[in-house]
């Protein structure tokens, strides 16, 4: 011993966006992650934390990390084309990170729109790619109107039945506006997402009464019992046909696997996840004109600002406000480290070999 007490890094009790996603950077690489590929993962978790997402932020970042360690996920696999037409492109992702194959197909998809008018992009063996609207925002930045979508794990079971048949498939749109204020829908078709439980089970804390069942159909709201459950689809029938949908368009188009055939990332350990992905890029310029799709758009913002509150109702707003103004308080204030969080970004950093994310 060299005489020295060492004193470990204190555990901040708010982190800056920047200091979040350098730290989410620093564990990725530190498995082998590519830097861009990690930088963009890491963007994708702050970004979901920021916006209150947390379900699909940081607290993933460790069973990201066990599947990598597992061959799993192939954090340096690069998208290869394996279909394109002049306004479509398919990838397979090579078992890579959703959120680095997501970004660049969306890119694609984009760059098809430009000269098409409408651009898809449909990914095949990628693994699970965090919140939708990361990709969809990236087309409204660009001016265009953005949609993503992915298939999951299987975890509802259509209405009535105790059969896992679709997993939560969440479906993003995101809309350009002059203001350069997206409108942003970004919504899972479960009645809540699977993240949002197991945060719940790990907090020890009941689940809302509707989220789930168990495994033989009953309401539950013990959060451990519906993690190994099922989840409801939201507005019953209609949400399960939306999630079929969305999983037409994303495993169906891609060649991904398929409804109870699609790997789930925290019970699936014998081969990939095999998920699909599938991203439409649309630039309004190409059909009325994007000055008089601007002016629409915030025509229809003011009529919603504008509708009047009932007694002891609230103002109305756009979707995606909400988390546009958690995400404005959080980048100037700093985001509170959640025990969850904190644990979350220490058990990867042990997993990935560094003594401290912090």
């Amino acid at each position: 011993m060299d005489g020295l007490t060492r004193v470990e890094p204190a555990r901040p009790a708010t982190i800056d966006a920047d200091a979040l996603a350098g730290a989410c950077r620093r564990i990725l690489e530190a498995v082998g992650t590519p830097a861009e590929t990690a930088e963009i993962v890491a963007r994708s978790l702050t970004a979901a934390d920021l916006r209150g997402v947390s379900s699909h932020g940081v607290s993933r970042l460790p069973a990201y990390l066990r599947r990598v360690q597992a061959g799993l996920i192939k954090p340096a696999a690069e998208p290869q084309v394996v279909a394109q037409t002049p306004a479509t492109v398919t990838l397979d992702a090579g078992a890579g990170f959703g959120h680095a194959v997501g970004w660049h197909a969306m890119g694609l998809a984009m760059e098809l729109a430009a000269t098409q008018g409408v651009g898809v992009a449909a990914v095949r063996n990628s693994t699970h790619f965090g919140i939708a609207g990361f990709f969809a925002e990236r087309a409204a930045a660009g001016g265009m109107v953005g949609i993503a979508t992915s298939n999951g794990a299987a975890l509802m079971a259509p209405p009535g039945t105790r059969t896992r048949v679709l997993g939560t498939n969440p479906l993003a749109i995101a809309i350009p506006s002059a203001d350069d204020q997206p409108v942003v829908l970004d919504m899972a078709t479960s009645t809540a997402a699977l993240g949002k439980i197991l945060l719940a089970r790990d907090a020890g804390s009941p689940i809302p009464d509707g989220w789930a069942l168990d495994l033989e159909g009953t309401p539950t709201t013990d959060a451990a019992i519906a993690a190994a459950g099922l989840l409801t689809p939201l507005g019953g029938h209609k949400g399960f046909g939306l999630a079929l949908a969305l999983e037409v368009l994303s495993a169906g188009l891609s060649g991904a696997a398929a409804g109870p055939n699609a790997g789930s990332m925290y019970r699936t350990w014998d081969r990939p996840e095999n998920l699909g992905h599938w991203f439409l890029a649309v630039d309004p310029g190409a059909f009325a004109g994007l000055d008089p799709f601007l002016t629409t758009v915030a025509e229809l913002a003011a009529a919603v600002h504008g509708a009047e509150a009932v007694a002891g109702g609230q103002p109305a707003l756009l979707p995606g406000e909400i988390e546009r103004r958690r995400e404005a308080q959080a980048r100037q204030e700093g985001l509170p480290v959640t025990p969850v969080m904190a644990a979350s970004l220490e058990e990867a950093a042990t997993l990935a070999g560094l003594e401290s994310p912090w």
